[in-house]
């Protein structure tokens, strides 16, 4: 959640890490602006979270609801789990989404 969460600069020690995924917020909500999203988290987890294997990144613009709905797929070989996240990118934010 922090790789999401975190706008690069904001890591003094580390100050390339995380991801801008604040910069398409106040963009209108479009497929094209989906497939960034989707290779920014893709290159961003691959690079930030070595124990995380991406298997697929979906986004899909919810142009009504003015936000990114997000699957992720990944394996975390050391553990042996295979999951998918689903997520949400909106004015308030990225988060996981998780069952009630």
């Amino acid at each position: 959640k922090n790789i999401f969460n975190t706008i690069p600069g904001e890591k003094v020690l580390n100050p390339e890490f995380g991801l801008n995924l604040a910069q398409w917020l106040f963009e209108p909500v479009t497929e094209f602006r989906a497939k960034e999203i989707g290779e920014a988290i893709f290159n961003g987890v691959t690079k930030y979270e070595p124990r995380v294997n991406m298997k697929s990144v979906t986004v899909i613009a919810d142009a009504e609801n003015s936000q990114y709905q997000i699957k992720l797929a990944i394996t975390i070989p050391q553990l042996n789990i295979s999951k998918e996240l689903p997520a949400i990118l909106n004015a308030p934010g990225f988060d996981f989404l998780t069952d009630s």
